[in-house]
């Protein structure tokens, strides 16, 4: 697949309701952080470890 047409491509329904769910969540630290300060909104969103599944792959060293 072209690579330009991949990243165009419509998200499918699973991709799309972690995007919406993403969204709002992102709303709602942002509405916490600019009412209660960083601290605050840090420790709500900051609290559980979501996505540390995820593995960043990192380039060899040669």
């Amino acid at each position: 697949m072209d690579p330009k047409a991949f990243l165009l491509q419509k998200f499918n329904v699973t991709a799309r309701q972690r995007i919406d769910e993403a969204l709002h969540e992102g709303i709602d630290a942002l509405k916490l952080l600019l009412s209660k300060g960083l601290e605050v909104s840090a420790k709500r969103f900051n609290k559980d470890q979501k996505y540390k599944h995820l593995r960043v792959q990192t380039l060899p060293v040669w």
